[in-house]
């Protein structure tokens, strides 16, 4: 309660806190609040809310963060409910109100979120940690064999993700989907988990020989995300983000000039139209396609195009 108020480590805390953060806040002040605008536009989602994707993200989290979190949590709020008048609890419903006071307001805005398809199992983390106590004491009132069974699950899971990555994941890209072309997305194509995290170096690399080829400026892709794992590979290769928005990319390699040609990357998981005309580029060809095998299964592939005369007409640049 609020004795917390009176604790120095809590103080203390929040200053280490501060401290810790001051060099995002100030790098931010000095460059346009860049990452903040591009964090508030992803949480506000790029979809209609649909009460789907919001049930989904909490089937999601519960698959990753296992059932002895929640079977806890609702069995230490039952056993309080019951025994609310016992002054033994007095100290119980302090704590109890503090991890939820900490842990539901992340828990329920994340949720709420996903309706608009912006969040992440991962941004849930902070607000399970904060409930772990009391899910911890909830645990301490359950059978041995519940809990042994809820934790052997968890740890099945546990294993089972890295098999996963290791295997390639779940499905193939086979028939038309193996082959589609940049910024097409053929019906029946597979969304492979793995794929996020694999092939990312080899692409990179193979889109910075072919830019060195041809003498391009750099490499281009339609999207910040994308844009973050090619250019780590592809460094100090400029890397930019068409259609183009205040973010590192940006301040790192400048904007695309006019009369620039570059080589585009597309992946086959998010493919995205390339501008063309007015507001793009004069002409893009393909260059090739690159698959990424695992274990003899295409989970994902690549394709290259060689864009050249940037028009430059969309962000009012000159040369």
């Amino acid at each position: 309660g609020q004795r917390l108020l009176r604790q120095p480590g809590a103080w203390l805390t929040v200053l280490i806190v501060v401290a810790m953060a001051s060099p995002v806040v100030a790098w931010n002040a000095a460059h346009n609040w860049a990452s903040f605008a591009y964090q508030s536009a992803h949480a506000a989602g790029e979809q209609a809310w649909q009460i789907g994707c919001s049930l989904r993200s909490i089937a999601l989290q519960i698959a990753l963060y296992g059932l002895l979190l929640p079977v806890g949590i609702w069995y230490a709020l039952h056993m309080s409910s019951r025994h609310v008048s016992e002054p033994e609890f007095r100290d119980f419903a302090e704590a109890r109100n503090v991890g939820l006071a900490f842990g539901i307001p992340v828990l329920a805005a994340f949720s709420v979120m996903a309706g608009g398809g912006s969040s992440l199992p991962h941004w849930t983390a902070c607000g399970w940690v904060a409930l772990v106590p009391l899910a911890a004491a909830g645990c301490a009132q359950l059978s041995k064999r519940l809990v042994a069974g809820l934790a052997l699950w968890q740890a099945l899971l546990l294993i089972a993700v890295p098999f996963l990555l290791i295997e390639g994941g779940p499905g193939s890209e086979v028939g038309a989907p193996a082959t589609s072309a940049a910024g097409v997305k053929p019906p029946g194509i597979r969304v492979n988990p793995v794929a996020d995290v694999v092939g990312w170096d080899a692409a990179a690399l193979h889109g910075e020989g072919l830019a060195e080829q041809r003498r391009a400026r750099g490499l281009v892709v339609m999207n910040w995300s994308l844009a973050s794992r090619v250019a780590w590979y592809a460094r100090p290769m400029p890397v930019f983000v068409e259609p183009q928005h205040t973010d590192q990319f940006l301040l790192w390699f400048g904007p695309l000039r006019v009369g620039d040609s570059v080589v585009v990357v597309d992946w086959s998981q998010m493919p995205l139209t390339v501008p063309i005309g007015r507001n793009g580029f004069r002409k893009c060809a393909p260059i090739e396609q690159e698959a990424t095998v695992i274990g003899g299964r295409q989970i994902a592939h690549f394709n290259y195009l060689y864009c050249e005369d940037w028009q430059g007409l969309n962000s009012g640049e000159t040369s």
